[in-house]
């Protein structure tokens, strides 16, 4: 079984491409390696939906990990429960098909891998409610493997704020494959999506903190020593956005949601680039797809996806309607006193996704460099679902069923 290191670069997009050419570590995957600079994500695209796409090779219409979280009307962002554990996947996964050739697998703060039967696995998990965050974390890990490393290296963190998280991630990582060899290695980077949500896409903050990573790139390729084969990813891009539009304040005002007595006929689960349309009462889905259409300007939407384009998607069946934000709006779902808040007007500046994958602009990155890979090589065209039967064919696995191909056109 060849070793892969398998590296999430959390929201890394097509427009940071030509800016990689110049880093030092990024730029040997351009001339030693193969890389694609719009690789197509999946709808949604929300970290813990394309992670699972990923790992698994398939669309949500099949793995189920529809969002990031849950459907939990009225309930506050941070306190809202996530899609955390393994159980939660409907499909088979790349790490689950190491483990049945007996191969190793090391796991840092991988989305939906919670309680995963992964032998060295610290998952990316949150405590809410006055839940204890170390007690959670442990909970749901490999317990000595976990417990080594926060008593190792935990003092590099600083509750979740980057690059410090990051920092940790990697020195788990590197000491991972240094200690024990794993076959497999999953790490999840998430200083690019922090920079751009708190200062948006442009500015001056992502080069920092691309040189940040650069530098951390560099310390799992000193760490494999050529003994592994090393793919990097991402999940979505990011657009910056000008306003935010509070889409359940639209619909109280209409008369289909109440925040006082927290019930609804008709409600918008927001995901940041687009919104899931909730109801079980026909008549008031008709008048609310019919409220939005005439309000398309006001709310920033682009369009209302029905199961005709949410099947062309591969979206999760369960979900019957879709709307999808124009670039530059962010669907929120809490309370505001205004449906709509002018972000631009009050110098407040973020970026979020969620968005179409076919939006322009928004692609992902991937990059492989190994023995068996081509040198310098462009691949034209791929999906993220791709990647699991790629590294499973790069690994030397037994053939691995999904979605997605192998892209064979980049092995030598």
């Amino acid at each position: 079984m060849k070793k892969t290191v398998l590296i999430s670069l959390d929201a890394l997009s097509e427009t940071e491409f030509d800016r990689l050419k110049k880093l030092k570590n990024f730029s040997s995957f351009f001339k030693n390696g193969a890389f694609c600079k719009n690789s197509i994500s999946v709808y949604p695209t929300q970290t813990y939906t394309v992670h699972t796409s990923v790992i698994t090779g398939t669309y949500p219409d099949k793995h189920g990990i529809y969002n990031n979280q849950n459907f939990q009307p009225f309930v506050e962002s941070k306190s809202k429960e996530w899609f955390w554990y393994r159980h939660q996947i409907s499909t088979n996964t790349l790490y689950d098909a190491v483990r049945k050739q007996n191969g190793k697998v090391a796991s840092i703060l991988w989305p939906v891998s919670g309680k995963a039967k992964i032998k060295y696995n610290i998952p990316e998990i949150i405590a809410i409610n006055n839940e204890n965050q170390a007690i959670k974390v442990m909970k749901n890990s490999s317990l000595f493997f976990a417990l080594r490393n926060e008593l190792t290296y935990g003092k590099m963190r600083k509750g979740i704020s980057q690059p410090q998280l990051d920092e940790f991630a990697v020195a788990c990582a590197v000491d991972s494959i240094e200690r024990r060899s794993p076959d497999l290695v999953m790490v999840h980077l998430v200083c690019i999506d922090s920079a751009k949500h708190n200062y948006g896409v442009e500015s001056p903050m992502i080069d920092k903190t691309l040189d940040q990573l650069d530098r951390m790139l560099g310390e799992i390729i000193d760490a494999c020593k050529n003994e592994y084969n090393i793919i990097l990813f991402s999940d979505h891009g990011q657009f910056t956005v000008e306003k935010e539009i509070y889409l359940n304040v639209f619909l109280k005002d209409n008369g289909l949601v109440d925040f006082k007595n927290r019930t609804y006929k008709v409600y918008l689960e927001c995901m940041g680039g687009s919104a899931i349309l909730r109801t079980s009462c026909n008549d008031c889905k008709n008048k609310t797809l019919k409220l939005l259409e005439e309000n398309k300007e006001l709310l920033g939407i682009e369009a209302i996806y029905d199961r005709s384009m949410l099947d062309k998607l591969k979206v999760d069946k369960g979900i019957e309607y879709i709307i999808e934000a124009k670039k530059g709006y962010h669907f929120k779902e809490g309370y505001n006193d205004n449906i709509v808040k002018d972000l631009k007007k009050n110098n407040i500046v973020h970026a979020t996704h969620g968005y179409s994958p076919l939006k322009k602009g928004y692609g992902c990155v991937f990059f492989a460099l190994g023995n068996d890979i081509k040198q310098g090589y462009a691949i034209k065209k791929m999906s993220v679902t791709d990647i699991a039967p790629t590294v499973a064919e790069i690994m030397g696995l037994e053939k691995f069923e999904c979605d997605g191909k192998i892209i064979r056109e980049i092995f030598k």
